[in-house]
């Protein structure tokens, strides 16, 4: 996740243009309790290939009633008394604000909000369960539920690193497959039998780092107010060792592995400690190493769903994923997060963004739905109109996808922007959002 209403930290060195929405809420009491009905009645399944909503009954699910069309928000965090903070904060302060931007994402015509659970909101330990987490993810579901809206529970989140207990800070592999196992465990049971919980989200764009490394979680940005938070979560630190028990897993001995490779051993190198090759495709073992990758990932994704659907089996799944494809075989539906790249001088903006969405559709099987979990025209060339970069991205992805999402953060006028005119920017852009969303979702879901 790139957010485009945040500075990017020296770390990062990515200059972005910094665009935004519009907000404005209109909801009465009475529209929001014949969708919390509703809502309390229906479900999102899979029906060949496509989102459909199905009431519960008394002996099982029923069949699909209608289509379901996912258009929404990503909302990890909002303004509390003229300070950006996160959901998680949020919460916690004034958990009244966070119901009030869920009636305004909905009365917008969004029926869906991407929200991040912090590992560290739900667990206390490891192995231990917060109850205070548990209350303000209850808070959380039950202003969804009043609101009409459907959530995205991503979970796993660790944005702010620096602030994260020393259990989840010093955890190695084994132990933060620990936690990872607990935290789903727990959130799977309390949204067991909720209708409001369109999908769990394994994690925010799991990585895995070429080498040993420190950081949990990279892709860091600064929020206005100039508090740091990363986006990217390393699925482990320990390559080293997680390379060496993958070469002993496939080859028996060293002689089968010098066979295998004609440079082993290289300088340094050992049985117990297999080189990781240099980050070069030029490199023999480059392929290999990427093969651990995939299988990192996949096994990641197999333990964690198969921990969710132990304990509740009626909910998708799905991973905002850097790699979709990596998820494949795991996840319910798949999940994109595109935006707009800039293009050499001369070049034509639209098109070959275009021609980039359409290849990034071609990388996974046609049996599961699409959705296309995050955009924002961050980069946007000067004549190129907000409406013109989302018809684009529209046009290339709208023959595989199912659903899109984009992103809110409260009214602009509550916003504390670092230059008066990413006001009109951000109003800007959320018109077009919401416009064009009630063109593409189903009229009967604006209705309920």
């Amino acid at each position: 996740m790139s957010p485009p209403h945040s500075r990017p930290s020296k770390s990062t060195g990515r200059p972005w243009l910094i665009v935004g929405l519009w907000a404005l809420c209109g909801c009465s009491a009475t529209t929001l309790e014949a969708g919390h009905d509703q809502l309390n009645q229906e479900y999102v399944i899979i029906k060949e290939g496509q989102f459909m909503l199905a009431r519960a009954g008394r002996n099982g699910r029923q069949s699909a009633s209608r289509p379901f069309v996912p258009w929404g928000y990503n909302y990890d965090r909002t303004v509390v008394n003229g300070r950006d903070v996160l959901l998680e904060d949020a919460l916690r302060e004034q958990p009244q604000k966070v119901a009030r931007d869920l009636a305004t994402m909905r009365a917008m015509g969004g029926n869906v909000a991407r929200v991040f659970v912090a590992t560290t909101d739900i667990l206390d330990g490891p192995e231990k369960p917060s109850p205070e987490g548990l209350r303000k993810l209850g808070l959380l579901l039950d202003a969804t539920r009043r609101s009409g809206m459907r959530l995205i529970l991503v979970g796993l989140a660790n944005l702010r690193p620096d602030t994260a207990p020393a259990w989840l800070q010093k955890a190695d592999d084994a132990t933060m497959n620990v936690i990872q196992l607990t935290f789903w465990q727990t959130v799977a049971r309390q949204c067991r039998g909720e209708p409001t919980v369109f999908a769990y989200d394994l994690q925010n764009e799991p990585a895995v780092p070429w080498n040993d490394t420190e950081p949990w979680v990279i892709g860091c940005f600064d929020m206005s107010g100039g508090q740091n938070f990363c986006y990217v979560h390393y699925l482990c630190r320990q390559m080293a060792m997680q390379w060496t028990q993958y070469i002993h897993k496939r080859f028996t001995d060293q002689a089968a592995l010098r066979r295998h490779w004609p440079d082993y051993p290289r300088s340094g190198e050992s049985w117990t400690a297999i080189a990781i090759p240099k980050q070069d495709p030029k490199d023999p073992r480059y392929g290999e190493y990427f093969g651990l990758h995939a299988e990192l990932m996949a096994t990641w994704a197999d333990r964690l769903a198969g921990a969710i659907r132990a304990e509740d089996p009626g909910h998708l799944i799905t991973v905002g994923a850097l790699n979709p494809p990596a998820f494949a075989r795991t996840v319910d539906f798949h999940s994109f997060h595109l935006y707009p790249e800039r293009v050499p001088a001369g070049q034509d903006f639209l098109a070959l963004n275009r021609d980039r969405w359409r290849q990034r559709m071609t990388e996974v099987p046609d049996r599961k739905p699409v959705v296309i979990e995050e955009f924002y025209p961050m980069v946007v060339p000067q004549g190129i109109t907000f409406q013109q970069a989302l018809d684009a991205m529209l046009t290339a992805t709208r023959p595989r996808a199912s659903g899109w999402v984009s992103f809110y953060w409260g009214p602009a006028a509550e916003l504390n922007w670092p230059t008066p005119m990413m006001h009109p920017m951000y109003e800007n852009w959320l018109k077009v959002w919401n416009e064009t969303g009630r063109r593409e979702s189903p009229p009967a879901d604006h209705e309920r």
